[in-house]
């Protein structure tokens, strides 16, 4: 591993930077849930408002090609603060086997505004419509998060929001 990398990764884990997203404007505590899941993973919680546009291709409801736009409030799950955002799309690419999908998505720790110049995490997932877990794969990222890898893990949260455990692979 480039000590660069070993630098970076360090510095996450002394900061405890999070990856979906943590600071609020004034500068918020650790989202609760925060702790290592095992040697070398950083493991952290929030909570996701999301909305979602469906552009429904032909034939009408649910069909291969159905595109769906992502947006979303990541939330500090204990101040219910904004502090970051979601943006993404899924593609229905199996309707035939519980809708299947391919997802991209990226999430801009610590930015709610000026998105293109905020540190970015990707991360890309399949999944279907049959209720349960949705493991996402962190592919990467930009400025601080250039080398992320770990993985994500959603499920259904209060109030119609969405729980986000964030694994981050920091070994």
């Amino acid at each position: 591993m480039h000590s660069r990398l070993r630098s970076r990764l360090a510095l996450w884990a002394i900061l405890a930077v999070v990856i979906v997203a943590l600071a609020a404007a004034g500068g918020a505590a650790l989202a609760s849930g925060d702790s290592s899941a095992g040697p070398g993973t950083r493991t952290m919680h929030f909570l996701l408002r999301e909305d979602q546009q469906v552009l429904d291709r032909a034939p009408a409801g649910p069909s291969n090609g159905d595109l769906v736009l992502l947006r979303g409030d990541l939330l500090n799950p204990k101040s219910r603060k904004a502090v970051g955002t979601e943006i993404g799309m899924y593609v229905m690419v199996d309707a035939s086997h519980d809708n299947r999908s391919a997802a991209n998505f990226v999430f801009t720790p610590h930015a709610t505004s000026r998105l293109a110049q905020a540190d970015q995490i990707t991360g890309e997932a399949i999944f279907d419509s049959v209720p349960g877990t949705l493991l996402a794969a962190i592919t990467g990222g930009t400025g601080k998060y250039q080398h992320a890898r770990g993985q994500i893990v959603a499920t259904d949260g209060p109030d119609g929001l969405i729980n986000v455990v964030i694994q981050l692979s920091t070994g």
